[in-house]
């Protein structure tokens, strides 16, 4: 006969240790994971209107003179270069989530933009760099002629 027994939703957290031994070599590389440069990218937010499109990228702390950003073969290129503020003599960290040293982030521009009157602005620690649509690419309205007993009205 088979005994009943209440379900403990801590039960089975006895048994992560030894699942940790067995995975942990496979993870290695994720110790440290918010800290590590290789994770790091230059957060970027993309967005569209009828006219432009803008990327905006969260860099503060920085100068214009920081950026380089460069276009080619319509792929916008962002790079810049942190140095970290450490000197020998102001103690040790006991936290540290800020990454410093050289980032470079592509973006493909779409094919409406006109990649060649780019406009950017640095400011409050956000570097804005908007493009507008090629006048081709926009989209055109057409009117529509619409005759109603007899008299013409035109919709949109």
């Amino acid at each position: 006969m088979a005994t009943i027994r209440r379900w403990d939703p801590r039960g089975g957290l006895g048994r992560i240790p030894r699942h940790m031994d067995f995975w942990g070599p496979r993870f290695e590389g994720f110790q440290g994971w918010p800290n590590r440069r290789s994770t790091f990218g230059l957060p970027v937010d993309v967005h569209e209107s009828s006219d432009r499109l803008v990327v905006q990228a969260a860099m503060p702390g920085l100068k214009p003179e920081d950026f380089d950003l460069t276009i080619e073969d319509n792929v916008l290129t962002i790079s810049c270069e942190t140095k970290s503020d450490i000197s020998g003599e102001e103690g040790a960290y006991l936290h540290r989530e800020r990454v410093f040293g050289a980032f470079q982030r592509s973006i493909q521009l779409p094919k409406t933009v006109d990649s060649t009157q780019g406009e950017s602005v640095y400011e409050d620690g956000v570097l804005t760099i908007s493009f507008p649509h090629r006048e081709d690419a926009r989209p055109k309205q057409i009117k529509i002629q619409v005759n109603r007993n007899g008299e013409e009205v035109e919709a949109c």
